[in-house]
């Protein structure tokens, strides 16, 4: 096997590269997090809030939540 060093990126371009496709994903999860945050506090609002649909709508916030921290990290 030849090897080419100069036909392999260097890390910190495939990093610069990726980089406005991993920002608009943060932007999509924090839009989603809105959302359901929203969709949260409208449930609430109701005479008689679902509390299963509530449960099932934090835990999938805190999901993105967790997702948009792992971002922030490998950003």
């Amino acid at each position: 096997m030849i090897y080419f060093p100069s036909a392999i990126p260097p890390a910190a371009q495939i990093v610069e590269r990726n980089a406005p496709m991993a920002s608009a994903h943060l932007d999509a999860l924090s839009a989603r997090h809105a959302s359901i945050d929203g969709q949260i506090s409208a449930e609430l609002l109701r005479p008689l809030p679902d509390a299963t649909r509530i449960t099932r709508l934090k835990r999938q916030k805190l999901r993105i939540k967790e997702e948009l921290a792992a971002g922030s990290v490998k950003g």
